[in-house]
């Protein structure tokens, strides 16, 4: 049975991977549109656009499904509708554009060692301004390489070093500029931060596409459920809750227009 089947009757690994996706996402998007000072839920939201980037970068595909046409185009509708933010661009575009690029960037990035190092340094930096223009910027270009570099391990031929090393090079870029990004400068939450993501950076380096079918047949139906709803249907549980997320945020506390993330750079 394919491991990319959507509608598997079998759990995969993709389906726990994307549940821890979906859950992280919902801590974090309820501390951005409901609770703004409870920064622990922001930390613990910063765990699941890896998994996102990454699944985008191992994928065989680039393919830009209709869904993320349409997801990214009911986002901005919403935006616009309750007058919130609409740079940085959603989500569903920085996933296009990196569909677009990744294999040819991959091909300049893994030609050489020194070739990955100038593109992790360029890309790290530009993902400073670029963080303003489309969400994640150029970090989202960063992990959907870790994402393909762990796809395709065997066929980098740089070293055994190499792809542990940059890949630890990644998600210490991702820690130090979330932590720009929210001014968590000192105390807990860089350490907090930097603890969760290479812990989730760890699982993603050794995931693989299995089947359990053992674990499917004993599963209570509820939780079963539960898992397969969020793996296959993890864009458009996205789309709806952030859209629901917006609706009610405008009505508890209205405000005017604002063009850009509130949040950027505090």
């Amino acid at each position: 049975m394919s491991y990319f089947s959507r509608f598997s009757p079998v759990l995969t690994s993709y389906d726990f991977l994307k549940l821890f996706a979906v859950v992280t996402m919902i801590f974090d998007h309820v501390g951005f549109y409901f609770y703004p000072d409870e920064q622990w839920l922001r930390v613990v939201g910063r765990m699941s656009f890896p998994c996102w980037m990454f699944l985008i970068g191992y994928a065989r595909t680039r393919d830009i499904p209709k869904s993320f046409i349409v997801g990214g185009l009911l986002l901005t509708l919403a935006n616009i509708s309750f007058s919130n933010y609409i740079l940085p661009v959603t989500l569903f575009a920085t996933f296009i554009m990196a569909r677009l690029v990744l294999d040819r960037l991959a091909r300049v990035v893994f030609r050489s060692v020194e070739s990955a190092a100038t593109s992790f340094w360029s890309l790290l930096v530009l993902a400073v301004p670029t963080y303003m223009v489309f969400e994640y910027g150029t970090l989202a270009f960063l992990m959907g390489l870790f994402g393909y570099a762990v796809r395709h391990r065997d066929d980098i031929k740089l070293g055994p070093r190499f792809l542990p090393v940059f890949s630890a090079a990644i998600f210490t870029g991702y820690v130090v500029v979330e932590c720009l990004f929210f001014g968590w400068f000192g105390g807990i939450y860089p350490v907090a931060l930097a603890l969760v993501v290479f812990i989730v950076g760890a699982v993603l380096y050794r995931f693989k596409p299995i089947e359990f079918p053992e674990l499917t047949a004993r599963m209570p139906s509820v939780p079963k459920w539960i898992l397969q709803f969020c793996g296959r249907y993890s864009l458009e549980i996205y789309v709806g809750h952030v859209i629901l997320f917006i609706a009610v945020s405008k009505f508890m506390n209205p405000e005017g227009f604002d063009w850009f993330m509130p949040t950027l750079f505090p």
